[in-house]
């Protein structure tokens, strides 16, 4: 393709995105239900928490709100966040059976996530989330790296807890899900992390560095040779025909390339954030950094997206507009990273921040490396067995979905 060719492509791109950009139908919303949290985890992102949870009317006019403007999308999600979200089962109760009681009047898809700190748990509420929801459990760890950043109001240690309540989960929920934060201070225990939530059951991991610290050179390098580490420990659990998945791992490279016209995420476009004050925000993170994104507030699930102008910023966003992504061979992987990131570290929402960028970087560089040594496995594979794994983790990490 030519240069002129390329500019005319762009600006086809780019005309295309501003005449749809009313047109973004909702798929997801996360529905910050309350901003009170029984822990003060010192990385959360949520600078600002005022304590709040959201009023029964707001997040039924949230759900309500999702139906509406889905459009023609049959599958929806809702995602229950905080603060701590199990504080407000109740009210996500409440919800589920409002949903419930709309059923049939509406023909949608509907499943259910959650990300709790694991420190809430009983029979009741497990028994009520079973074959429902998809759990994520927040866990760093073990009992060191984890009790480093992940304490109670009162500084107490929260591992045992979690440790005890994981095993009245998994009683529930027999394929569990963890979200570990790295820290620059805990990244040289990463292997030997994942390896232990291993040992606990936990069989689907959500790894991500967390934002706001320092990463230094030498603990970027750090968490490069520790991920080569847990390739090595994750491809034997493969070959093996281990049920396990790792997020970072087993993105579709060719469902990557379909998305490379979208910067980031979703977020802003097909999914939005419902504040517990029933106001909306393209994500929890541009909700979580309140001092420097109170601009960013879309409207609210009674009146709409109001400041169209602001969703418009979002779904305008294109990697080739900027240098720096166009001529990076990291783009098709991130995207041009996340928008709320970059806003805090930049002032614009379509400027790379630099330690999203050196993350990416490293991140494409291990999924290359893991693909390599699969892809050079694979002819040793039984076929038959891999297919017979596949559906296993299929199965087992499947959403709950609710026909609606």
């Amino acid at each position: 393709m030519n240069k002129e060719s390329a500019l005319f492509n762009l600006l086809d791109i780019k005309e295309y995105m501003t005449r749809k950009t009313s047109s973004f139908s909702i798929k997801n919303i996360e529905l910050l239900i309350t901003e009170n949290c029984n822990c003060r985890c010192d990385y959360c992102f949520v600078k600002y928490k005022s304590g709040r949870s959201m009023l029964k009317e707001h997040a039924i006019a949230a759900v309500n709100y999702l139906i509406n403007e889905s459009n023609d999308n049959k599958d929806l999600n809702i995602t229950f966040f905080g603060g701590e979200p199990l504080l407000e089962f109740e009210l996500i109760r409440t919800v589920i059976e409002h949903i419930d009681s709309i059923k049939n009047s509406v023909t949608k898809n509907i499943s259910y996530s959650i990300t709790t700190n694991g420190t809430i748990a009983n029979d009741e509420i497990f028994s009520f989330l079973k074959d429902r929801f998809n759990l994520l459990l927040s866990i760093d760890g073990d009992r060191f790296s984890h009790n480093r950043h992940r304490r109670f109001l009162d500084g107490t240690a929260t591992f045992d807890i979690i440790m005890e309540n994981c095993a009245l989960l998994k009683k529930y929920q027999p394929w569990l899900g963890a979200h570990m934060t790295v820290c620059p201070d805990t990244v040289e225990y990463l292997s030997n992390n994942v390896k232990f939530l291993f040992g606990q059951g936990i069989r689907q991991f959500l790894i991500e560095t967390t934002y706001g610290f320092i990463w230094s050179p030498v603990s970027l390098l750090i968490y490069q040779e520790q991920m080569r580490n847990v390739i090595q420990f994750y491809t034997r659990l493969k070959k093996a025909n281990e049920p396990v998945k790792i997020a970072l791992f087993e993105d579709d490279s060719e469902k990557r390339k379909i998305n490379s016209n979208i910067f980031g995420c979703s977020a802003g476009k097909n999914s939005l954030t419902v504040s517990p004050s029933g106001n909306l925000f393209p994500c929890r993170m541009m909700r979580g950094f309140i001092n420097k994104t109170s601009d960013y507030c879309l409207g609210n699930v009674f009146d709409g997206i109001t400041q169209r102008h602001l969703r418009d910023d979002f779904i305008a966003l294109h990697c080739l507009d900027s240098g720096l992504c166009a001529s990076c061979d990291a783009m098709l992987y991130c995207r041009g990273g996340c928008p709320v990131q970059n806003y805090y570290d930049t002032g614009s929402i379509d400027k790379p921040a630099k330690y999203t960028c050196e993350i990416a970087k490293i991140n494409k560089s291990l999924v290359d490396e893991y693909t390599a040594v699969m892809r050079k496995a694979a002819p040793s594979a039984n076929p038959k067995t891999e297919a017979t794994n596949t559906a296993a983790i299929t199965s087992s990490d499947r959403q709950s979905t609710v026909r609606v």
